[in-house]
């Protein structure tokens, strides 16, 4: 089985069982495109058997079903695909989901107590003195892990925390945590961005330089399941996307919150306008919706998949009064001006590149 460049599907071999998909039980000695859709994403070939995602998310399965192993709720062979469901990708890649539960779970770090509070799961106790949550699933089981990077160090190293996992320096306290799936695998990889030279360090994988003095962005803006680097720059609204491309989207005083807003499966260009002279958020998504939504003091935006339908919603935590406004979900009060809230460690990275008369 394979997929083209221009997403059509092709399959040869043996056939028993119907698993070329071709809607036949005939061996093919040479490739055969399967249908006409050209818009495959990822396949997977067992021993009689065949599943696969298209670019919309959805999954389809074929050829042998004895055991069930095709998920349709039968036993029965299918010689061409059969949609089986839809198969959810966030774009972001921290999304925080601690039960696996595929929705975003609110959640806040106490720091200085290693405190972390998940609403309605538990308050584990997993950090140093001093240091930043960068949660996210690095050993690809599907939940998030608890981490932290150390910032006490006197030499001025990083030193990672992952909880369960492993603990190592890595990287300079003054560069930003930017963890992401960068070699599509289906873990986060520990990463930096250095905002002065823009070179960002992705561990056991490389080192590239791109996006100096920009915030960086990353995210999965084409779709292929790998993490992007990408930097925002807010004097000219030019969004930077390696090996994707360069748009200008945003206005004066915005600030980036990217997310797969659609649930296409693709991290997707937004922005809040914070310059309203009624203190008002207003939401900018790129080929989508602009809306008002909750107030720009004292606010840190926190969008997330948080009712599971599969894309994120738009989502605030007001500092004030710890309560969390998503749209179209409703409010709950959890935490306190003192926590930090976790969403994609998209605060985090906004914080430390931003200037200091910025509104966070």
């Amino acid at each position: 089985m394979a997929i083209k460049n221009d997403g059509t599907l092709w399959s040869w071999g043996y056939n028993f069982y119907g698993q070329l998909g071709d809607g036949t039980t005939i061996d093919q000695h040479s490739p055969q495109q399967v249908g006409s859709d050209n818009h495959w994403a990822k396949v997977a070939a067992g021993v009689y058997h065949t599943l696969a995602i298209k670019s919309d998310n959805t999954l389809w399965s074929w050829g042998k079903n004895a055991n069930g192993q095709l998920g349709d709720g039968t036993t029965v062979d299918k010689h061409s695909p059969q949609q089986v469901g839809i198969f959810f990708i966030d774009s972001n890649p921290l999304q925080v989901d601690f039960n696996h539960d595929r929705m975003h779970d609110v959640g806040l770090f106490y720091p200085g107590t290693d405190k972390w509070y998940i609403k309605d799961q538990s308050t584990p106790t997993y950090g140093t003195s001093d240091c930043l949550p960068i949660p996210g699933d690095y050993d690809g089981d599907g939940t998030t892990d608890l981490a932290v990077v150390d910032l006490t160090r006197l030499d001025g190293r990083a030193k990672w925390y992952l909880d369960g996992i492993g603990v190592f320096i890595y990287g300079l306290q003054e560069w930003i945590p930017v963890p992401g799936d960068y070699d599509g695998d289906g873990t986060i990889d520990a990463a930096l961005f250095d905002p002065v030279t823009g070179k960002w360090y992705v561990k056991d994988q490389f080192a590239s330089v791109y996006g100096a003095g920009g915030i960086p962005v990353p995210g999965d803006y084409n779709g292929d399941y790998i993490t992007d680097i990408a930097v925002f720059y807010p004097a000219t609204n030019k969004w930077y996307i390696k090996d994707v491309g360069t748009y200008t989207y945003g206005m004066a005083d915005c600030i980036p919150v990217p997310a797969d807003y659609d649930g296409d499966g693709i991290t997707d260009l937004a922005v809040i306008d914070t310059s309203r002279p009624d203190g008002m958020a207003k939401w900018y998504i790129r080929n989508q919706a602009v809306f008002i939504y909750g107030a720009v003091a004292n606010t840190i935006p926190v969008p997330g998949d948080y009712d599971g339908d599969g894309d994120a919603d738009p989502c605030l935590f007001y500092q004030d009064f710890g309560k969390w406004y998503c749209r179209n979900i409703g409010i709950c009060a959890y935490g306190s001006d003192d926590m930090i809230p976790l969403a994609g460690n998209l605060a985090t990275r906004y914080a430390m590149s931003a200037p200091e008369d910025t509104v966070w």
